[in-house]
């Protein structure tokens, strides 16, 4: 769903939709605001990869304000 333009211009910011895959320079802004701590990943849950069919359970539960993240020892 392409973002509100109205509700962009109300918090000043430009919004913008991205489909299919990230160009080099998109994903170079990405990261440059993730490095600046301007974006920062919410994060619900942390499982090993061995527990991916739990992670998946809570995702296809939604209700999730966050992430769950796999980690790969």
């Amino acid at each position: 769903m392409p973002p509100d333009p109205e509700l962009a211009k109300r918090y000043g910011v430009s919004a913008r939709f991205i489909d299919g895959l990230p160009t080099v320079q998109q994903l170079e802004f990405g990261t440059a605001l993730i490095e600046q701590g301007k974006v920062v990943p919410r994060v619900v849950k942390v499982l090993r990869l061995e527990e991916a069919a739990t992670a998946q359970q809570l995702v296809a539960g939604g209700g999730l304000n966050g992430k769950v993240v796999l980690t790969v020892d």
